[in-house]
């Protein structure tokens, strides 16, 4: 995570602004909680997109771990179609762009793509404790509801927006819907 998070500080480094706002989906929402460690001052909030639902959960063990990530091993292409058909999407998407988000998903280098899952499952939130900027996360409901009062043991400014029926891809599924929320969380950090 710390590498993704090194290319997000490169970016933001290279831009004129001073009063910067990361946002990240999925995964990323882990990479712009690196990347504001590093930022500091610079980062006014966070805004996770279906992401940090698990923060103060039960870490899952080696070999809950080990079966989760065993079939990507074994057929990394074939399993790569299943997961994303049966667990980041609802039952009502559209089966061609459950298909394309595959797809892109499957041309992963399958020694990265599970190296950065292994990263995912097994990220520290301890290091929350140096982050006093708010935090957002725009989630959907799917599988795993996100739990605000857990969550707010481990990130006192943590809050949520629920968006109920959506995807792991709200943003790309429904952007009608997403952009205006996520356009209300920018606004609500950017206020004195």
């Amino acid at each position: 995570m710390a590498n993704y998070a090194a290319d997000v500080v490169a970016v933001v480094h290279a831009i004129p602004s001073r009063q910067i706002v990361l946002v990240g989906h999925g995964m990323g929402g882990i990479v712009v909680l690196e990347a504001a460690r590093t930022l500091g001052r610079a980062v006014i909030g966070i805004i996770a997109v279906d992401s940090l639902k698990s923060i103060g959960a039960a870490p899952m063990s080696k070999a809950q771990f080990d079966e989760l990530v065993q079939p990507f091993r074994t057929d990394f292409i074939g399993h790569m179609h299943e997961f994303v058909a049966q667990y980041l999407f609802g039952k009502d998407a559209d089966p061609a762009f459950v298909r394309k988000v595959a797809d892109d998903m499957a041309r992963a280098q399958p020694q990265v793509a599970i190296a950065s899952l292994e990263a995912l499952y097994h990220y520290d939130f301890a290091a929350l404790h140096e982050i006093h900027v708010p935090i957002i996360a725009i989630n959907s409901d799917l599988h795993m509801p996100t739990d605000e009062a857990r969550i707010r043991k481990s990130a006192p400014t943590f809050r949520s927006i629920a968006v109920p029926g959506a995807g792991h891809f709200l943003m790309l599924e429904n952007p009608e819907r997403f952009n205006p929320i996520l356009l209300e969380a920018i606004a609500s950090l950017a206020q004195p």
